[in-house]
């Protein structure tokens, strides 16, 4: 979460690997369809937040990244 609000406040995503948010977001995602498959709220809540988190940042890269160049 808190690196979420600090690329929104100072839209730098200079630091930020784009291949590792998104391998990450796949990652959960992964988890998340199987919270979903097998019924588990706390898993499938958990996931859901960080897949929303993770998948914030990966769009923060490519649309303040786009336009620094």
């Amino acid at each position: 979460m808190p690196q979420v609000w600090n690329t929104w406040k100072t839209k730098d995503v200079s630091g930020i690997s784009l291949a590792s948010y998104l391998i990450l977001t796949f990652g959960l995602g992964m988890w998340l369809a199987y919270g979903l498959m097998i019924g588990d709220l706390p898993l499938t809540v958990a996931n859901a937040a960080m897949v929303f988190l993770t998948g914030a940042i990966v769009v923060m890269k490519f649309v303040f990244g786009r336009s620094a160049n």
